[in-house]
Order: structure tokens, then C-alpha cells, then sequence
């Protein structure tokens, strides 16, 4: 999981260093661990309890991503309220690790899914917008590996 999320602040920090072939090659690497790290999942419960949640998530994430996509409002000022609250949740996260308070952790739980809504909305939009501009300038190879981990990350959060 820590060699994910390293993987995942590489890849938004060097994307536009890195070739493409190197980002699709780091997006596939995150891809294999993103893999491995879930198919622990089926050890532990049952068949019917992840497909259903599969596909609550994967309804969820659709419609957050269509309606980013289609909006004509403007969510770039949603992304710094949007980053304040994932820190928020990280540290609740942590001081509910030690305190271990089952009121904290709904809340915690409720506000994630929240956060990574508006996560999925913002990042489609933003996707659309910087493919926009990498396909007026001729390079269109770039921004999908970011692209694909940074709606990756929204849904696999969701869950």
C-alpha cells in the first residue's frame, strides 16, 4: 500500500518530466500492486459482499464522473477545499487508529465518501480540461497514465 501511494505522488509530481513510456510503465507497475493489494480482499470476504460493493462504487463513480464531465460549472476553486478535506480525513483517521471511537469512525467513513465524490467530480473536469490543452499542443500520450491513476485513486477510495 505505501509502495501505491509513493507511486501515486511520483507519477502527479513528475508527469509532465517524465516520458510517456515511463509514465504508462509506472501506471502499469501501480496497476500490479493496486492488484495485489485487493486480492486480499477475496480471502477475506465473501464473493456476493465484494461484488455488491463493486458495484454500489462503480455506480457511484459513474455518475460522479459523467456529471464532472458534462457540467459547465467551473470546480477548479473545488480542489483546495476538496485537498483540506482529505488531509482532515487522514488525520481523523489517525487519531480514531488510536482512540478507536465507533461514532469517529462513521463519521470518518461518511465524510470519505463524501470527499471522494467530489474528488471524482472535480478530477473528471480537470482531466477534460488538461487533455484539452495537451491535445491543442500536440501531445496526447501524457496525461493518460495521470489521468488514469487520479480517477483510479477517487474510486478505489470510494470503497
Amino acid at each position: 500500500m505505501i509502495a501505491e501511494l509513493g507511486l501515486v505522488i511520483g507519477l502527479s509530481w513528475g508527469i509532465n518530466r517524465l516520458s510517456p513510456a515511463t509514465a504508462m510503465l509506472l501506471f502499469l507497475l501501480y496497476a500490479v500492486l493496486n492488484g495485489l493489494t485487493f486480492s486480499v480482499l477475496f480471502m477475506v470476504y465473501t464473493l456476493g459482499s465484494v461484488a455488491s460493493t463493486f458495484l454500489a462504487t462503480a455506480a457511484l463513480f459513474g455518475v460522479m464522473s459523467v456529471l464532472g464531465y458534462i457540467t459547465k460549472m467551473d470546480l477548479s476553486r473545488m480542489g483546495s477545499f476538496l485537498f483540506m478535506g482529505l488531509i482532515g480525513l487522514l488525520i481523523a483517521m489517525l487519531v480514531n487508529l488510536f482512540w478507536t471511537n465507533t461514532i469517529l469512525g462513521a463519521i470518518v467513513t461518511f465524510a470519505g465518501i463524501l470527499i471522494f465524490l467530489g474528488l471524482t467530480f472535480f478530477d473528471t473536469q480537470r482531466i477534460k480540461r488538461m487533455t484539452a490543452i495537451a491535445l491543442q499542443q500536440g501531445d496526447e500520450n501524457v496525461q493518460a497514465p495521470l489521468g488514469s491513476v487520479t480517477l483510479k485513486t477517487d474510486y478505489l477510495d470510494l470503497k
